[in-house]
């Protein structure tokens, strides 16, 4: 099994990374024709191996007890550089990622169904599976299906194999009998039969995002294969699916599957700036600073999506807008300034620990929050 690729090569190009639109790296490079053309709408043809087969041979890190920390991401802009992106809020999501990748992970655990208003993070992610799933184990695929809308059954079936090196080997459909039957006969039966085996040995991941931005419904075959595919999940162990905007009931015994989104909180931006676990007093302590810079950012960029306005507040606390408050806590003055906590005694106190907890420090001018605006790399 070979991958093509339509990178422009030339000699001495052979084992060189071949790199995805996401600067994942999916195979290496291994031959190809200078110029010829391909039956698609490429300009060159080349082959590579592919990444696939020779990661299932190398062991991977065990899945840790605790969900593990996700502070950001690796993605592409608009010009295709990769950008650094925080996460904002979205720690259920990663728990549901988490318990998936233990490999007695059950259906619905396996199964995660994101929805939620525009701007909340549905495309987001697929940057979060990714994330977990390549540092632990597993492959991985993304798939838009707003670019699917004129596929069929099987050409989408091929589709979501290709993602992954493979093929289904199904062909197209026959018409020898009604084609839902079909699709669910042949069809669902090799493509699941198929992520089976790439799911060998530690489990493979695919995510079909942009079933709520697609300008058209996907055709009616397409949606039935998804479906088919949630419902063929408890006899495919180590198959995963992430459903970003799906708008179709889910099967009986899937309802927990489901993951909605809300709007990030000012409390998510503040544990973006804060060490792991902050206990209560200190959350409460920066949240007021965020939702500060929150409404300035809402009222700079009015109609911006949730995502934006969060984005934007953030660096504006973490450059130090305000510049400085003071709260006391056992006779310390603390003064939160850019993204840190910087600490000093107050006046009078001569050393240990001071007493009367109801003493307090003031500021003496309550500075005017400001905002620093932060582009946006690709949509949310």
């Amino acid at each position: 099994m070979r991958l093509l690729h339509s990178a422009n090569t030339s000699a001495g190009s052979s084992g060189g990374p071949v790199f995805d639109a996401e600067f994942q790296v999916v195979g290496l490079h291994q031959a190809g024709r200078p110029g010829r053309l391909a039956s698609g709408e490429d300009e060159v043809c080349n082959r590579a191996v592919p990444m696939r087969p020779l990661v299932s041979k190398i062991e991977s890190p065990k899945v840790p007890e605790s969900v593990p920390l996700v502070p950001t991401v690796e993605k592409a802009d608009e010009q295709g550089n990769a950008v650094t992106r925080t996460v904002i809020g979205r720690l259920g999501t990663v728990e549901r990622i988490h318990r998936g990748l233990h490999p007695d992970a059950t259906a619905h655990e396996r199964l995660i169904v994101v929805v939620g208003e525009p701007g909340h993070g549905l495309r987001f992610t697929k940057y979060l599976v990714r994330a977990l799933v390549t540092r632990f184990s597993g492959v991985y695929a993304a798939i838009d299906v707003a670019n699917c809308q004129r596929e069929d059954a099987a050409s989408f079936a091929e589709k979501v194999a290709g993602a992954f090196a493979a093929e289904t080997g199904a062909g197209p459909l026959t018409g020898l009998t009604t084609g839902q039957r079909e699709v669910r006969s042949r069809t669902v039966v090799a493509l699941s039969e198929t992520l089976k085996e790439i799911a060998k040995p530690d489990g493979a991941w695919l995510v079909l995002e942009g079933f709520d931005t697609a300008a058209e419904r996907l055709s009616a075959s397409v949606m039935d294969l998804v479906g088919q595919l949630i419902a063929e999940l408890p006899q495919a162990p180590g198959v995963h699916l992430v459903l970003a905007g799906w708008p179709e009931n889910l099967p009986s015994g899937f309802e927990t599957s489901i993951d909605y989104l809300v709007a990030p909180s000012a409390e998510d931006i503040a544990r973006t700036l804060l060490p792991p676990a902050p206990t209560p007093a200190l959350l409460s302590f920066v949240v007021p600073t965020v939702e500060m810079a929150l409404k300035a950012a809402e009222q700079a960029i009015p109609g911006a999506c949730a995502y934006r306005i969060a984005e934007r507040a953030r660096p504006a606390v973490a450059h130090g807008a305000p510049k400085e408050q003071h709260a006391f806590r056992g006779g310390t003055c603390r003064a939160l300034r850019g993204s840190k906590v910087h600490s000093h005694r107050s006046s009078g106190e001569e050393g240990g620990q001071a007493q009367g907890a109801s003493r307090r420090c003031s500021s003496p001018t309550t500075p005017t929050p400001t905002t620093t605006a932060v582009p946006m790399a690709g949509r949310w």
